[in-house]
């Protein structure tokens, strides 16, 4: 028999039962003249969906005396309400049937509850078949409402009639799904320069704890990359066979949550940029049900260079906003100093406007290889300046050849990273083509950080 932990539905069951009954919060429901006092600590209607695992679940609430004297001893008993009862406190008012579910499918481990002078809890375990309940829903009426009412009662002593039942609304039966913890497709920035990539998932059930053996079968569905390309017009890659390691399975043990997916690819070919997907998907799982939406995980990796370290770095530029930025802003340092709520501002105000194209030239202080640029715009909701952008690099920060790159940068947070052909060199000149602006300064341009990525 394994015990399903859903705090969603029984938060109360956490807490300890004998001081959850003792708190002065409970005893003050009750007048001084009630020397001794029943209830169900966890009254009331309770919403459950039950699991189909292939063996009963359990579901407790403590049963607590109280009163201005609780060392009395008490005895209550703990019944099943009759249809009749169910009919008359929801079918009639309602106009719908409400069915209690079947007795072959419950149990309860002790319906006579003695309370001894120093007792004041006990606590009540039902035990729910849910295969035999779903076979009941399945042979029901449609708009049925299925329930187990439970009361507690008393031929001697007082029950608190407002927190004297315990009524699980079964709300649907479930078999419970298994499958990857993260979904879908997942990019990840792999500095190339350090070697192998590696990454990982977890496989486990989604919805309940677990308590049994399963495992699955993971296969790499390289059909998935062409249907993806097809349908998001991307070019992602496979990587080349012999170069990466995925499992052929994966085992979750009786008494873990998660087991470990783990991918890597050893060898890009010598590549420095470019997309490449390994998409892995489980099959044949043991037990429960393979959830649909959690079978397929897609790591994207994105080969790009190490960012390199700017400090020291120096930037000079076509013109910079020098008053009409404020004392923090304009400056072409601004983009390279690596706060990004501070901007490069082409000027506007301290001299005359300057016409596009606008250009920032970055010396890195030395030769080196670079492969790609990242742009953050400027932090601002209104001033999204930034759109095509041509890349050029030069040894001696003059002779600029032709681009390197050309990009489109979208007017929206965070850093956007756009590849450049493996270029040597040590000054990089961006050449802003055009702005987002269409207030009437068209001209305007601000970038919040500009990085670069390569090898040294």
């Amino acid at each position: 028999m394994k015990k399903l932990v859903y705090t969603a539905l029984f938060p109360l069951s956490l807490v300890p039962l004998l001081s959850g009954c003792a708190e002065d919060d409970i005893q003050d429901m009750f007048p001084a003249e009630y020397h001794k006092i029943l209830y169900i600590l966890e009254s009331g209607e309770q919403n459950v969906t039950l699991y189909n695992t292939g063996e009963a679940t359990d579901y407790t609430f403590s049963v607590c005396k109280a009163g201005s004297d609780p060392s009395l001893s008490a005895q209550v008993s703990i019944e099943t309400m009759s249809q009749a009862d169910v009919d008359e406190m929801y079918s009639i008012n309602e106009g719908i049937p409400y069915q209690i579910i079947p007795s072959s499918s419950y149990s309860i481990d002790q319906t006579e509850l003695a309370f001894g002078g120093s007792e004041v809890s006990k606590q009540v375990t039902i035990s729910v078949d849910a295969a035999v309940v779903q076979e009941a829903m399945e042979n029901g009426t449609q708009d049925t409402r299925w329930l187990l009412p439970l009361r507690a009662v008393s031929e001697n002593d007082s029950i608190n009639d407002e927190k004297n039942s315990y009524i699980m609304f079964i709300n649907g039966v479930v078999t419970p799904p298994v499958g990857f913890r993260t979904t879908g497709v997942q990019v990840y920035n792999h500095d190339f320069t350090t070697g192998a990539f590696h990454a990982s998932n977890v496989f486990g059930l989604l919805t309940v704890q677990n308590s049994w053996e399963v495992s699955a079968t993971v296969t790499l569905d390289k059909d998935y990359v062409a249907a993806y390309n097809e349908q998001h017009n991307t070019n992602y890659q496979i990587p080349a066979d012999g170069s990466y390691t995925v499992p052929g399975s994966v085992s979750l043990a009786a008494d873990a949550q998660d087991a470990e997916v783990a991918v890597s690819i050893a060898d890009f070919g010598g590549a420095k940029s470019g997309y490449y997907m390994l998409p892995l998907r489980l099959s044949d799982v043991s037990r429960f049900e393979l959830s649909a939406d959690a079978s397929l995980w897609a790591p994207v990796v994105r080969l790009v260079g190490k960012r390199f370290d700017r400090s020291g770095w120096t930037a000079t530029g076509c013109t910079e906003e020098l008053t009409g930025e404020g004392n923090a802003n304009g400056r072409y340092l601004d983009a390279i100093d690596g706060d990004v709520n501070t901007y490069w501002h082409a000027s506007w105000q301290s001299t005359p406007d300057s016409e596009l194209p606008h250009w920032l030239i970055v010396d890195s202080q030395t030769e080196r290889e670079f492969t790609q640029v990242g742009i953050v715009q400027r932090a601002s909701s209104s001033y999204k300046d930034v759109r095509d952008v041509n890349v050029y690099v030069s040894s001696d920060g003059e002779d600029w050849g032709q681009p390197v790159a050309s990009f489109n940068v979208e007017p929206k947070d965070g850093e956007q990273i756009f590849d450049v052909t493996p270029t040597r060199g040590r000054y990089v000149k961006l050449e802003f083509v055009n702005s987002w602006r269409d207030n009437g300064t068209g001209n305007a341009i601000a970038v919040a950080e500009a990085y670069f990525y390569g090898e040294d």
